[in-house]
């Protein structure tokens, strides 16, 4: 209950990540190969303050069809913070082992 006596509304991922990019259009930034790829790549631009959206393909009811079709998903970002996030995805892809810091 909150301090109104009323239940507190609970906000769902969608909202929060709506709610943080504010008014601002999403945009495709890239389609990763897997799960895997897709939660670095959230993780570094979160790093750079920059809120992403993972969008995955798969749906149960069709045991991955769509994945097979279209590719695993997507990874959104806000209009404003595109071409940063482009210039942020391309540096960690070009990166070699020894400039990624892994003591972090």
């Amino acid at each position: 209950m909150g301090c109104t006596g009323k239940p507190a509304a609970r906000l769902s991922a969608w909202q929060l990540f709506t709610k943080s990019v504010g008014n601002s259009a999403l945009k495709k930034l890239m389609k990763p190969e897997n799960q895997a790829e897709a939660n670095v790549i959230k993780s570094v631009l979160e790093e750079h303050g920059i809120v992403a959206e993972i969008k995955s393909f798969h749906d149960t009811a069709y045991d991955g069809l769509f994945q097979s079709q279209y590719g695993w998903g997507l990874i959104l970002v806000s209009e404003e913070d595109f071409a940063k996030a482009e210039r942020i995805v391309e540096e960690w892809r070009n990166s070699s082992p020894e400039e990624i810091p892994w003591d972090k």
